[in-house]
């Protein structure tokens, strides 16, 4: 006996049964509802662009503070720098120092691999939508993937280093004879000021008030603001730039000034780099919550108001593990779709309905504690397909989450819409494997140079060379996912494993 498939929700049905009186008539194409445009090419591509725009910037941003202030940066050795305590401070600063000069490099990664998963998923959200099909993301969250948690690994190096450097500052500001701490210190310049008057330069002052003090204090903080708020450090004036301005200022107040500034300037671009990387880090959290950017189900249901059916009737929620095993393990679905996306999609829905009870039954057993070691599957479902479909049930990060191109991408699929959508996918991955290339040559390029100082027995720099090999193999990862994402764009091969189904 056939099961009786019942009509899913956005279906249209023949007003008029086949051997009936009444001459058929010309049915009418209803209008699209208002939600249905959230799935369409152009609402897709801006409506992503729009929510990417402001990370891209806060990268490049990043990427360029920290090319433009490598030298602010503390050398990683006690010749450069002798506030090092020992070799144990070496080697962990060569650890924390490598993280922040590869941490856009992970942020690369999980951005474009995050927005990539958006263009693919909402598309087939909104499509499936239509045939009475939701998708739930509830399991997918950010301290579950690892992909995310490595960048959020990488930013706590960073706070790391942000607190030895400045840590290091402060110690040489104890050790200086003109600093305590980071202030400037007020002592006697009566050797400065005989070494200056054999130069025939008369300084006026040989030693600063403590009202001086706190005036050059609050001058330069309110300097070091400014150069926060202009974009960057500037050139640090050097004692002869400050002779030439005039002599009446005491070698004590210039090298105080000097160290004072330089000290402001290096505070500043560790505070601009640890808030970029935190407000990275906190836009793509919540950018990850894909859930929070669909249509609400109210304004679905809303859409059906002025209609006779009911939704709730057909409509079927299951999780996206469930669809993507489908997708991947089904391809005979896809097949027999003829290349129309909308059979494609309520092929998928319909496998879901035959195996509904199986899977529930099948989530039950492994979510109860006191359930039985084995249970047999019905008779009528077959064992291997419902294996397949439930594949351990494991969250999907980003490195898996462009499932969606299994069906979107697939090379006979008709209409002006879905060639609009592979052109735009193909667009998108071209673009995302050139920013990553771009991203690897650079960290290829640091690579060389640490095997240089390697080279000369700097055996330290073994940390931030395995540091940059493992940011390479993410980003060598993250484009492997991306052409595995085009692979159905071409048809399999005569004999191929899907040419028979």
């Amino acid at each position: 006996m056939q099961p009786v498939s019942c009509p899913l929700a956005g279906t249209r049905t023949p007003s008029v049964d086949y051997g009936s009186c009444e001459s058929p008539t010309t049915e009418k194409k209803e209008e699209p509802l208002y939600w249905e445009s959230n799935g369409s090419v152009l609402q897709l591509c801006v409506e992503v662009a729009c929510e990417a725009g402001t990370k891209v910037f806060l990268l490049v941003t990043l990427v360029g503070s920290l090319a433009a202030a490598s030298d602010s940066f503390m050398m990683c050795n006690r010749e450069d720098t002798p506030a090092l305590a020992n070799y144990s401070e070496v080697l962990l600063c060569q650890y924390f120092k490598g993280f922040v000069f590869a941490f856009p490099a992970m942020a690369t990664s999980v951005l474009l691999l995050l927005f990539g998963r958006d263009l693919l998923q909402k598309r087939f959200y909104y499509g499936l939508l239509k045939t009475g099909g939701v998708i739930s993301f509830n399991e997918n969250v950010p301290y579950k993937d690892p992909l995310f948690m490595a960048m959020v690994f990488d930013f706590f190096h960073c706070v790391g280093y942000t607190i030895l450097h400045l840590t290091v500052m402060h110690r040489e500001g104890q050790d200086s004879h003109l600093m305590r701490g980071y202030v400037p210190e007020v002592i006697d310049t009566s050797e400065i000021d005989s070494a200056m008057s054999a130069e025939n330069i008369h300084p006026s002052v040989t030693s600063l008030p403590p009202t001086a003090v706190t005036a050059l204090a609050a001058n330069l903080a309110v300097k070091g603001g400014m150069l926060l708020l202009l974009g960057g450090p500037r050139r640090i004036p050097k004692l002869g730039d400050l002779k030439k301005q005039g002599k009446r200022k005491s070698a004590s107040d210039a090298q105080k000034t000097l160290m004072f500034q330089k000290y402001i300037q290096t505070a500043m671009v560790l505070i601009t780099t640890f808030l970029e990387t935190f407000l990275l880090i906190i836009f793509l959290f919540f950018a990850y919550d894909i859930t929070s950017t669909l249509v609400p189900m109210s304004e679905y249901f809303d859409s059906y108001e002025d209609k006779d059916e009911d939704p709730m009737e057909y409509l079927q929620s299951f999780q996206d593990n469930v669809a993507q095993g489908i997708v991947q393990h089904c391809p005979q679905l896809m097949s027999k779709a003829d290349g129309d996306l909308q059979k494609a999609y309520a092929s998928i829905v319909g496998k879901y309905l035959l195996h509904r009870q199986s899977i529930k039954n099948r989530r039950s057993v492994q979510h109860s504690a006191e359930a039985p070691p084995h249970e047999a599957p019905s008779p009528e479902e077959p064992s291997e397909e419902i294996e397949s479909l439930l594949a351990k049930q494991k969250t999907i990060g980003l490195i898996r989450s462009l499932w969606p191109a299994e069906l979107l991408m697939r090379w006979d699929l008709r209409g002006d819409d879905a060639r609009n959508f592979r052109r735009v996918w193909v667009g998108y991955t071209v673009l995302a494997i050139c920013w990553l290339s771009q991203t690897i040559i650079v960290l290829l390029t640091q690579a060389c140079w640490v095997i240089m100082r390697l080279w000369n027995k700097e055996f330290e720099q073994l940390i931030p060379l395995s540091i940059i090999m493992l940011h390479e193999a993410c980003l060598v990862l993250t484009i492997v996912v991306f052409c595995q994402s085009l692979a159905p764009m071409f048809p399999p091969r005569l004999g191929g494993p899907d040419s028979d189904k």
